[in-house]
């Protein structure tokens, strides 16, 4: 009972005595917070405490406050008692030279809160003991720190700054989903291209003159095909069924064309791998849809879906609108575009088809590109592609004619019609049979592409004419040079190389109007071979003026 009476005596006579601040202004001890660790001291302290206090008789001995201790003896540590851990306070500043629990982490050694945190201004070794600097320090340098107060600024004293408590916060692992993202942007694996725009749903009008500028109301079964390889030539598309053969043929093409940018030589162009082959394949769609169709500037896809393609159910499919080649091309090597145009079972064909109308746009294409508005489709009659849409993928127009620039019909006072054909040189070239019967005009935009690959319609039916070494010169007609044919619905198994040699084969070209060349044996020689030649040949005949065509021991194809 005794001494906790004492106790309550210590407690009531501790009320009346004061502490300084930092500053050296005078605070009431009452205004600290008491907490557990303030323990009654020992007899033997007591009585220390009581020849301190002269003036004050018979008064029971303070205790003095652990945060307000001066000496290394008057601690509770220095008689062997260590405090617990105390409750730190919930401030969490980390500004102004806290150590994030808004105590001020360096001053001359303060003991905060049961841890003292020793700085000397007069260079003070940090080394040293705590008892061997508590010794030299003044009764002014312990001092209690109130955190209601802003940190006092001791840029000013001398010594290293004391190191900071670091905090460690575990680290939130990239692999989990719950862990708070910086950036929302493409997956991985999409090249870094943000995704492309969805445009709004076509609806009953939209799909409405869709459908009418490609020309069918229903497309034909044999549209709902990917654009793939079948194996019959590395280097060759495989048309399943007759129809399309525009489309694909311009789409070999421009794969051709983009094997040769890659950098890929004669040989290896030949026997090309699957992998060069999906690359160039992508690289052609984009050539088609991006560089030529949209002008650097635009590109639009389409998904149609599968099944019978009317514009009911075109009412509710979603164009995608693209903003870059790359964002493009990203998109077209990852699913869903990639198993929807290049998977046999796939509907790229009529994909591509759509998107090629969308991105050019209805509008322009009948009001703008075609001689007749209301002859401007895509797909002609016995569903074959019609020269504005052949035209439309290799320079981006869906004019109706072939030749060189624009010609201007009639006169000034019946009007005039103005005809519009290649308007620039075009990047793959072109040769018609029609013109070997005088039907057409094909102009050198075409006959002299950038890249010697060159399309082929003969009897309503596309192939593909080119040179495996891209260091030819498509514009030289008086050379020989080798090609190589290829029908994507021929399923050729064998490759077909063809010599061309300009002015080695004979003229008939005037030879009839001479009566007496007509007399001539030869006439009906030149005549025989005339009839049995190849269509192949004749194209060929309107580049390479009166040119030899060797077939080179495998079937003409007549």
């Amino acid at each position: 009972m005794e001494s906790i009476d004492d106790l309550l005596k210590e407690l009531n006579t501790s009320t009346n005595s004061g502490t300084f601040d930092i500053a050296g202004n005078s605070t009431p001890t009452s205004s600290l917070r008491l907490d557990n660790s303030d323990r009654p001291l020992s007899t033997e302290k007591q009585q220390q405490q009581q020849q301190q206090q002269p003036g004050v008789e018979g008064a029971p001995p303070r205790r003095p406050s652990r945060r307000l201790a001066n000496r290394a003896e008057d601690r509770p540590e220095s008689a062997g008692y260590v405090p617990s851990q105390p409750r730190r306070p919930r401030s969490r500043n980390t500004t102004n030279g806290t150590d994030g629990y808004g105590i001020l982490a360096v001053a001359s050694n303060v003991q905060v809160m049961g841890a003292t945190t020793a700085a000397s201004s007069s260079s003070v070794d940090l080394s040293k003991g705590s008892s061997e600097i508590a010794q030299n320090q003044s009764p002014r340098a312990a001092c209690h720190l109130d955190v209601s107060r802003p940190p006092l600024d001791v840029s000013h004293c001398g010594g290293p700054p004391l190191p900071l408590p670091q905090r460690h916060l575990p680290q939130a692992s990239l692999d989990d989903d719950d862990a708070p993202r910086h950036f929302f942007g493409p997956k991985e694996g999409s090249g870094g291209h943000p995704p492309p725009q969805m445009g709004s749903c076509l609806g009953i009008e939209g799909a409405q003159e869709v459908m009418q500028v490609v020309g069918v109301p229903v497309l034909a079964s044999s549209w709902n095909q990917g654009i793939f390889s079948a194996g019959f030539q590395p280097y060759g598309l495989h048309q399943v069924e007759g129809g399309p053969c525009g489309v694909i043929a311009v789409v070999q093409a421009f794969m051709l064309r983009a094997l040769g940018e890659m950098g890929v030589n004669c040989a290896a162009l030949l026997t090309v791998n699957e992998s060069q082959r999906q690359e160039a394949l992508a690289d052609a769609i984009v050539e088609i849809l991006w560089t030529n169709i949209g002008g650097g500037k635009k590109a639009t896809l389409l998904n149609p879906g599968s099944g019978q393609i009317s514009w009911q159910q075109l009412k509710g499919s979603t164009p995608f609108h693209f903003s870059s080649s790359g964002q493009l091309k990203a998109a077209l090597q990852q699913r869903p575009w990639r198993d929807t145009f290049f998977q046999p079972s796939g509907s790229g064909l009529a994909a591509l088809l759509l998107s090629v109308v969308l991105t050019r746009g209805p509008q322009a294409i009948s009001k703008q590109d075609a001689d007749d508005e209301k002859a401007a489709v895509m797909i002609g009659a016995h569903g074959y592609c019609t020269q504005e849409l052949v035209n439309l993928m290799i320079f981006g127009r869906a004019y109706s004619n072939v030749f060189d620039g624009s010609k201007r019909i009639g006169n000034v006072k019946d009007g005039f019609c103005v005809l519009q054909g290649a308007p620039r040189r075009a990047s793959v070239g072109f040769l018609s049979l029609f013109e070997a019967y005088k039907c057409i005009e094909v102009g050198q935009r075409l006959k002299s592409p950038l890249s010697p690959v060159w399309i082929v319609c003969a009897e309503s039916h596309y192939t593909v004419l080119f040179s495996a070494d891209m260091s030819v010169d498509p514009r030289d007609d008086t050379c020989a040079v080798e090609l190589y044919y290829f029908d994507q619905l021929g399923r050729q198994s064998e490759r077909i190389k063809l010599t061309v040699r300009p002015s080695s084969f004979p003229a008939i070209d005037g030879a009839l109007d001479d009566s007496a060349d007509a007399a001539s044996d030869s006439v009906p020689q030149r005549r025989e071979n005339e009839a049995s030649e190849s269509m192949i040949d004749k194209c060929i005949r309107t580049k390479w003026t009166n040119a030899g065509v060797d077939w080179n021991g495998t079937d003409v194809i007549l």
